[in-house]
């Protein structure tokens, strides 16, 4: 059976890996590393064997992000556990997500000086562009 695009990501499969992609950043947002080690691997795990069950079912572009997304989970990965070995995640780098911009904006709410409205307020004093 030969699949479109539409169909993968209708698929209950489809929304099962979306969902093992997302956990291991949420487990990051709430602090949660060790964890996030062991959802990482599986994330990249599942992604590789998605990926070489549909490759020849999608195009080119796709396939490449599913290597892509694979690479950022066994980076994650990779750095999370050089923390772990020395049994220390303060300062860890935790990227950003849906989560943390959420709550960021739920911080600055009212406050004049937040990020979106400092950049609002920055781009009202530059010039008009102009064509060359």
């Amino acid at each position: 059976m030969n699949w479109g695009w539409d169909q993968v990501i209708q698929s209950d499969a489809y929304k099962e890996l979306h969902r093992q992609i997302i956990v291991p950043f949420v487990l990051e947002f709430n602090g949660k590393f060790n964890e996030a080690i062991v959802a990482h691997e599986r994330a990249a795990t599942l992604l590789e064997s998605t990926l070489e069950k549909i490759r020849k079912k999608i195009q080119k572009f796709q396939w490449v992000m599913f290597e892509r997304q694979m690479e950022v989970h066994k980076v994650r990965k990779q750095y999370l556990e050089s923390l772990s070995s020395k049994r220390n995640f303060d300062g860890a780098v935790v990227p950003p997500t849906i989560l943390s911009a959420d709550k960021e904006i739920k911080n600055q709410e009212g406050n004049p000086n937040a990020l979106s409205w400092v950049s609002c307020k920055a781009t009202k004093n530059f010039p008009p562009v102009t064509k060359l």
